[in-house]
């Protein structure tokens, strides 16, 4: 007796839940209890029945009748005496159909259908007189007890009771108070109590032979609320441009982007990357050195807005006027403050090492500065995760030397060309999972 039936349906109106479950054994018989919870708009009607070994039909049953958004519990007695197969419950609706199934009692005994033939005459006088007294001392019993909402938000107490006896109920809140009590004079009806609101219900009826009692419940059930979903837009260019280059001075690329990140390179017509750099979502305005003259060219910008699962991808070429004929002098200035100059070094480093500002702090410097041919100069970089340093021959972008620093490494060591030539200090930083380039033209001094 300690499995219950449970049963929970979802459908496109609500879910809705029933159980079954035997809750104890007393001197009446076998004790159940039916809940249901309607979860839709619709009302709902609920049966409770329980199938005898020897009988073809319930010998027990009881119908409720459960409002939209609303919740019910009642119960019902078995005789102990008895032999049950099956004890369940369905609950039917407007698309809804849901039957649960609870643990029979256990014992009880068959009924006998025939009498002995030998004792037949004797067995139904006494059959007759025992049919007499039990009708004389049938114990009272309650069929049925329940509370409904009307359509014009009364609530309705509904009652039915087997045998004689005084028949009363009980009205409560929702907080247990008594708000209504008295006599019912008929042994099954309906009548308004009180207004469409939680409340419970209890009728007994009793005599000299015993008595019986039910409770029934009415409850609101609250919609639960909207759930807003806020779509974060995808990245997107809304505007790109870049200023007339000023002499051999860097180019001003003017950029209104919404990402999470935006990226900008120059490659160069093979697709190979001449320089990158990373900048914030919004409005603002990046320099970008401009590419050398030769055999690389044309170059063009490439802009992407990158997202948390998306980007968005801007190419722009860079006009012939753009790239730089004579000795470059690019500085990667990745800060979106244009006002933002390069910091020039203390009194005692001034013969020693220039450095170069590539915005939000980030430096690199060359010592000694100018660098003689074929002589050994060293390259002191800024905080990053990894670096890659290289010197760069302008008229054809080959790598002629460079040096990979690792996590910690502040330094690196490398030689000058020995040839005449315009040559570019080009420093790879390695900021998380990003990448920054930072360069530098590389002065040769005979």
């Amino acid at each position: 007796m300690s499995r219950g039936g449970r049963g929970l349906l979802a459908t496109p109106s609500g879910a809705v839940a029933c159980e079954l479950e035997a809750i104890g054994v007393d001197a009446e018989g076998i004790r159940y209890q039916l809940r249901v919870t309607n979860g839709t708009g619709g009302v709902l009607a609920a049966t409770a029945s329980a199938h005898c070994v020897d009988e073809e039909r319930p010998v027990a049953a009881l119908a409720v009748e459960i409002a939209p958004h609303a919740a019910i519990r009642t119960g019902f007695s078995l005789d102990a005496g008895l032999a049950y197969d099956r004890v369940s419950a369905e609950v039917h609706g407007d698309g809804v159909h849901l039957v649960v199934e609870a643990a029979p009692p256990r014992g009880g005994r068959r009924r006998r259908r025939w009498v002995v033939p030998a004792f037949a005459l004797g067995g139904a006088a006494l059959l007759a007189g025992a049919t007499l007294v039990l009708f004389g001392l049938e114990r009272p019993r309650v069929v049925d007890a329940a509370l409904l909402a009307s359509p014009d938000g009364q609530l309705l107490a509904r009652w039915s009771t087997t045998g004689s006896g005084s028949r009363t109920y009980e009205l409560r809140d929702a907080r247990g108070d008594m708000i209504a009590q008295g006599p019912l004079t008929a042994p099954a009806g309906s009548m308004p109590v009180t207004r469409g609101d939680a409340a419970s219900l209890r009728v007994g009826v009793a005599n000299t032979f015993g008595s019986d009692a039910r409770d029934a419940a009415y409850a609101r059930s609250t919609p639960p609320p909207a759930i807003r979903i806020v779509a974060t837009p995808p990245p997107r260019i809304d505007r790109l441009a870049i200023d007339a280059p000023r002499g051999n001075g860097p180019l001003s690329v003017h950029y209104v982007a919404l990402a999470r990140v935006v990226h900008m390179a120059i490659l160069d017509r093979t697709g190979a990357t001449w320089f990158s750099t990373t900048t914030q979502s919004g409005s603002g305005v990046v320099e970008v050195p401009a590419p050398p003259a030769g055999p690389r060219e044309p170059y063009e910008l490439v802009v992407r807005a990158e997202g948390a699962s998306a980007g968005e991808e801007t190419r722009v070429p860079l006009p012939t006027a753009a790239v730089q004929s004579a000795s470059p002098t690019p500085q990667a200035q990745a800060s979106v403050q244009p006002s933002r100059t390069a910091r020039a070094a203390g009194p005692d480093l001034a013969s020693h090492t220039t450095i170069v500002d590539a915005g939000g702090g980030d430096t690199f410097g060359i010592r000694p500065y100018p660098v003689k041919p074929g002589q050994p100069f060293t390259v002191d970089v800024p905080s990053a995760d990894g670096a890659r340093v290289q010197v760069i021959r302008d008229r054809d972008g080959i790598e002629l030397s460079g040096a990979d620093l690792r996590r910690g490494d502040r330094s690196a060591a490398l030689t000058a060309p020995d040839s005449p030539g315009n040559y570019t200090v080009r420093v790879t930083m390695q900021r998380g999972y990003g990448l920054e380039t930072l360069v530098r033209p590389l002065l040769l001094v005979r």
